[in-house]
């Protein structure tokens, strides 16, 4: 029983070297038969993406004025919101600005609800900002993104202490212990 489980193994091994070495052979190149084993192989090692909602076309500071009417994905933390139509959206790479348009209530009303610094994934087209609106201290301040949809990925705390814009400021006294606890 012993020798035949050996056997088997041993043969297996001898059909998986033959498998491979068929892909060199002149019936594999003429006729592009591939041997189940390749197959299988090849089927197996298709993953998707664990985090498929991460995936996105551009970063937040790669758009530019030549992306215009270009369709992109976005992703990034909600930095300010205005008018509950504009959102300025935040990556490691920049800020782009978001447009909700008027005739989407329902994206307009999800926009509302949205607190600073949530994750969102954005999709829409790249246009140009109107005449007279463009921020020359932004990068992407020539263009903004028209929203076609989007999706909140995860919502921050409503009420945070502070916001990235106002970082609280440093005591003076905090410098006086320091300086005790050198000397000391």
């Amino acid at each position: 029983m012993k020798d035949l489980r050996e056997r088997s193994a041993d043969e297996n091994s001898r059909r998986r070297v033959k498998c491979i070495n068929m892909k060199s052979s002149l019936l594999f190149r003429l006729f592009r038969i591939r041997p189940l084993f390749y197959q299988v192989t090849r089927l197996s090692s298709r993953v998707t993406h664990p985090n498929s909602f991460a995936l996105r076309s551009h970063t937040c500071g790669e758009l530019r004025k030549s992306d215009v009417g270009r369709k992109v994905k976005l992703s990034g933390w909600v930095q300010f919101q205005r008018l509950n139509k504009f959102v300025l959206l935040r990556d490691a790479y920049g800020v782009t600005q978001l447009m909700v348009p008027d005739e989407r209530l329902d994206l307009l009303n999800k926009v509302q609800d949205i607190p600073l610094e949530s994750v969102i994934s954005a999709e829409g087209k790249v246009s140009a900002r109107p005449p007279g609106q463009a921020n020359a201290k932004q990068s992407t301040g020539e263009i903004e993104v028209v929203v076609e949809d989007f999706q909140v990925l995860s919502s921050s705390t409503p009420n945070l202490p502070f916001t990235i814009q106002e970082s609280p400021k440093v005591s003076s006294c905090f410098w006086d212990i320091v300086y005790i606890d050198t000397i000391e």
